[in-house]
């Protein structure tokens, strides 16, 4: 069974939750000046928490307190209000965000920046080449999910500000562009996700390989790369509630590959796609180092 803590929860969902729960009663919403006390007063309590976390001595009998739930309370609070006046806290946050990301970035002292990211001296496998199949542990499996969670970020992050120039350029002499690698990895990983279901539905289904280069050759290959971008956020969001939700027997599920008969359990795939988003997004990473193309 599906657990509120199993799943992301946004700010509209959350506050759909709690108009929900204070729905059903006839008192409905507190008044705005009550709403705002009892918010001083859920302050006060994280306050609290805070003061015995760093000295002050609780009084005899005293709980310290627990802050992840005090945080959760004013949270709570303020949903209360957004939603009895109309507000979206989701909003609130997104035009904070673009505040503080404009007219506050250079406000403060950044860090200096990472040294560069050191990759492998063959440029077809920046980050080694596939790892062979293996027993699965369970890090290994939650490793697997947030690399495959992180992946669509990731790549967007790699393939930002590039122009289209930059994009069309081959990651190695011989190889596809980048804008190609680009759509390659939705190219790959939508069957990646289609053989997930199989092997789930059907009993150690053979499944349909794809002829990679021949996929790459197509006019969609030469849209702009957030096209695939766009898709792989939707596919891997798919792709994670799946996998979280898996049972031990379902991780062990397997389907073959018809190209010398290799056999996968869902963990192995899960390891295998983990590695390929990593090589492809390395792809970019390598040769945005070496032509001192920056990230931002």
């Amino acid at each position: 069974m599906t657990t509120p803590l199993d799943t992301a929860l946004s700010f509209a969902a959350a506050s759909a939750r709690v108009d929900a729960y204070v729905s059903q009663f006839k008192e409905g919403y507190f008044p705005p000046l009550l709403l705002l006390a009892r918010l001083s007063e859920e302050v006060g309590e994280v306050a609290r928490v805070l003061s015995h976390e760093n000295g002050k001595t609780p009084k005899a009998g005293e709980d310290v307190g627990d802050l992840e739930l005090e945080l959760a309370d004013a949270l709570f609070v303020m949903l209360c209000m957004t939603n009895s006046r109309g507000l979206s806290l989701e909003r609130g946050f997104e035009r904070m965000m673009q505040k503080v990301e404009t007219r506050d970035a250079q406000r403060w002292t950044k860090k200096e920046e990472a040294s560069p990211r050191t990759f492998l001296t063959d440029p077809r496998y920046p980050v080694g080449p596939m790892p062979v199949p293996g027993e699965v542990s369970l890090q290994a499996r939650a490793e697997a999910v947030e690399a495959i969670r992180a992946l669509p970020a990731e790549l967007r992050s790699a393939a930002a500000n590039l122009s289209d120039a930059q994009l069309d350029t081959p990651y190695r002499e011989g190889g596809w562009t980048l804008r190609q690698v680009v759509h390659h990895v939705a190219d790959s990983h939508l069957n990646a996700y289609a053989r997930l279901k199989w092997a789930l539905t059907e009993e150690r289904p053979t499944i349909k390989p794809y002829q990679e280069s021949q996929w790459a050759s197509f006019a969609d290959s030469a849209l702009p790369v957030e096209v695939s971008l766009v898709l792989l956020d939707s596919l891997h969001q798919r792709w994670v509630a799946v996998l979280e939700s898996l049972s031990e027997a379902q991780w062990a599920r397997e389907f073959v590959h018809p190209v010398g008969g290799e056999v996968l359990s869902v963990g192995q795939a899960a390891r295998r796609y983990q590695w390929h988003g990593q090589h492809h997004t390395a792809h970019l990473l390598r040769l945005r180092q070496a032509q001192g193309w920056p990230l931002r």
